[in-house]
């Protein structure tokens, strides 16, 4: 599978996938889990981002999708990865954090997914403010795969709870995390493909791309290079029909 078929994958389940039950929620909102601190961090180097811009200024340019997140390969299973521990309940949790210094956001590919009956599994920030599930053995397909919304933030949290009875009956094989830098709601990291800071047009583009670099004139703004708290981002995204 390409890597862009896995993130329209990611795509389609931000937008399908995105709704919790309202009722249920992962084992650590109860407060009766091992403190954040305990559990095994994975922490990924910071974003690239004057590479990812001229990168995605020259996807731009030859008429490529855009993406929203750098993937990056990991071999994350709970056997060898993580914190295990039994709840008060008698549920077994494993638990495992992935966080950045420079990320607006992680989505989560398992490329090996299967949950028996009574396990949950959850994604979600530090403070829930984003997070999805559970994901169970109705989410069990035969390309035994799952991609996961997008969790905003810089720090995520993978939680597995099942009954004692089933500790060795899953499988559950991480081995993408997108490192997100725009998109789903999350903040912009970049100004954008072909901007600067500050909203201006990037006119610092190789010498090959420059003669087919979009341009505009001296009174006109890009609102694809607009920040975040700029006036016109309430207009941008206006229809007109000229007659």
């Amino acid at each position: 599978m390409s890597k862009q078929t896995k993130y329209v994958f990611a795509l389609l389940s931000s937008v399908l996938g995105s709704s919790a039950i309202a009722s249920d929620q992962p084992m650590a909102a109860s407060g009766a889990l091992m403190p954040l601190k305990s559990l095994e961090l994975r922490q990924l180097p910071p974003l690239d981002l004057e590479m990812i811009q001229a990168q995605d200024s020259r996807d731009t340019l030859n008429d490529i999708s855009p993406r929203f997140a750098l993937p990056v390969p990991v071999d994350v299973t709970p056997n060898s990865n993580g914190v295990w521990e039994v709840a008060a309940n008698g549920s077994h949790v494993w638990r495992y954090r992935v966080r950045s210094s420079l990320a607006a956001s992680f989505n989560f590919g398992f490329s090996d997914y299967f949950m028996p009956k009574g396990a949950k599994l959850w994604v979600y920030s530090p403070d829930f403010s984003s997070r999805f599930g559970p994901y169970s053995d109705a989410n069990n397909h035969d390309h035994h795969q799952l991609w996961t919304p997008v969790v905003l933030g810089n720090d995520a949290i993978i939680e597995l709870s099942l009954p004692a009875s089933e500790r060795n009956n899953f499988r559950l094989h991480l081995t993408q995390i997108g490192q997100g830098y725009r998109g789903f709601g999350a903040k912009d990291l970049t100004p954008g493909p072909g901007c600067k800071p500050g909203g201006a047009k990037n006119t610092q583009l190789d010498s090959g791309d420059a003669a087919n670099a979009p341009t505009s004139g001296s009174c006109n703004m890009d609102v694809a290079c607009l920040g975040a708290n700029d006036p016109w981002q309430s207009n941008r995204r206006s229809v007109a029909a000229q007659g």
